[in-house]
């Protein structure tokens, strides 16, 4: 009910955020990983993040290869202590990366 709230007076997407973070979260409390994994790729997509569905294994060891060079060098305490990222879109696509990971990786 707050939910429904809360997406009636949002003025644009960015004020639906908190709300699809809180659904989002519950439907995979309650092992709704289909419908959270679409919720998911489709907040990502308006974030401006695409998905290929055409991904190769070179493609994606090329990915990780880049992304390690961004990191390498870096101690745990160098990320943690680092600067935070100053763009909102970009910190809100990370949380919905990390449970789109949930999904993928299970703990």
């Amino acid at each position: 009910q707050y939910l429904e709230i809360l997406f009636e007076n949002a003025k644009c997407f960015e004020d639906r955020l908190h709300g699809y973070l809180v659904m989002i979260q519950s439907m995979l409390s309650n092992e709704k990983q289909g419908e959270a994994m679409r919720h998911i790729i489709f907040i990502l997509e308006e974030l401006g993040e695409s998905f290929s569905i055409d991904v190769n294994p070179k493609d994606a060891y090329a990915e990780v290869v880049s992304t390690k060079s961004l990191v390498c060098g870096l101690s745990v305490e160098d990320v943690i202590n680092g600067k935070r990222m100053a763009d909102k879109r970009m910190r809100w696509t990370l949380k919905f990366l990390t449970l789109l990971c949930h999904i993928f990786y299970p703990a």
